[in-house]
């Protein structure tokens, strides 16, 4: 299990709107019309741009390509009709968004540049190494000693739907999570719970991917939680815990297409 704080923590928004979200980086809208100019972004930049805060719509075209935007002027320019969209750090959207895919970073203007899918897939790479640095700094192992008793039960409070919201979002793109739970978690000798968010994984996970997937969770849920304090995460891959956390888990429902897991 991980043990997360959820204090001073940036991440990832989902907004379900356009007009009242202000989401701008000017920063990065120079660089775009610079790197437009140039006519390629240069391998060498790829690190710079990794903490910067771009805007992404939820899902990708149908052709794949991954638009990211600097500005929510640059968003509506292109996808005036879409619904929702995420914005936060480029690292954390590309691990989200990026697999086999091309990308396009647009400024205002129209002004645009582009990644081929391999030069993306390099990207993806060092947002991968960029998330593993920050999860050394974060995370830290919970032990649970053999025979220990878990209690697991529903969350108290009742969670703001904004937060079941934001875990869809999340990992609805991730096709190595099944399935999603969140509930309190408790030992038989606490005398309170912890807010605890269960991943039930598709197939088999390396630490470093597990690693990866608690700071998904963790980075951007403080503003959800004013009653929680910590969050914790834990891999359910044993079929008698998934039973029980479904048992008192909220729905979180992850948007697959025809054919993948539920």
């Amino acid at each position: 299990m991980k043990s997360k704080t959820t204090k001073d923590l940036p991440g990832i928004a989902n907004c379900s709107g356009q007009a009242d979200c202000r989401c701008e980086n000017r920063s990065l809208d120079r660089k775009i019309c610079e790197y437009a100019r140039l006519g390629a972004i240069p391998h060498c930049c790829f690190a710079e741009l990794l903490d910067e805060a771009v805007i992404a719509p939820m899902q990708p075209d149908d052709d794949g390509l991954i638009d990211f935007f600097a500005t929510m002027t640059a968003f509506h320019a292109v996808k005036p009709e879409a619904v929702g969209h995420c914005h936060g750090k480029l690292a954390w959207l590309a691990e989200l968004f990026i697999k086999d895919n091309a990308v396009r970073f647009n400024a205002e203007g129209g002004l645009s540049v582009m990644l081929s899918a391999p030069e993306a897939a390099k990207l993806l790479i060092q947002a991968r190494n960029f998330l593993a640095e920050k999860s050394l700094c974060h995370s830290e192992e919970i032990e649970i000693n053999a025979g220990e008793q878990m209690l697991f039960s529903t969350p108290d409070p009742e969670l703001p739907a904004a937060f079941i919201e934001y875990l869809e979002t999340v990992f609805s793109p991730l096709a190595e999570v099944a399935a999603v739970y969140v509930f309190m978690a408790s030992t038989a000798v606490s005398n309170s719970g912890t807010l605890t968010i269960g991943i039930e994984p598709a197939g088999k996970i390396s630490p470093t991917e597990a690693d990866l997937l608690s700071l998904q969770i963790v980075e951007g849920v403080e503003r959800f939680l004013e009653e929680h304090e910590q969050l914790d995460f834990i891999l359910l891959d044993d079929p008698e815990l998934v039973e029980i956390a479904r048992s008192v888990s909220p729905p979180v429902r992850l948007q697959r297409s025809p054919g993948k897991r539920h």
